[in-house]
C-alpha cells in the first residue's frame, strides 16, 4: 500500500463515521495550548482520554485525576502543551 493510498482510506473512513469527534470536541474546548493549571482544561482531556478507551481515569475518580495531574506538573516547565492540527 502506498502512502497516497493509505491517506485517501484514512480520509474516507472519518468521513463515514464520527472517529474523531471526541478529538475535535477536545480541541474544541482547549484550542490549540492545552493547559494543565486551567481545571476546564483538565476536565476536557480526561473526558477525551475516556471516550478513547482510557479508563483508569474513571468518571467518579475525574476530579481526583484533575488534582493529580496539576500536582504532578513540574516546577519550571511551561504548564501548557501546543497542539499542532
Amino acid at each position: 500500500m502506498k502512502l497516497a493510498e493509505l491517506a485517501f482510506a484514512c480520509y474516507v473512513y472519518a468521513s463515514m463515521t464520527d472517529y474523531d469527534s471526541s478529538y475535535i470536541d477536545f480541541l474544541g474546548k482547549v484550542g490549540k495550548d492545552l493547559d494543565l493549571t486551567d481545571a476546564d482544561h483538565r476536565q476536557a482531556l480526561i473526558t477525551w482520554l475516556n471516550q478513547w478507551g482510557c479508563r483508569q481515569f474513571s468518571k467518579e475518580c475525574h476530579e481526583l485525576a484533575s488534582n493529580e495531574i496539576l500536582q504532578g506538573e513540574p516546577a519550571g516547565r511551561p504548564s501548557y502543551i501546543h497542539i499542532p492540527c
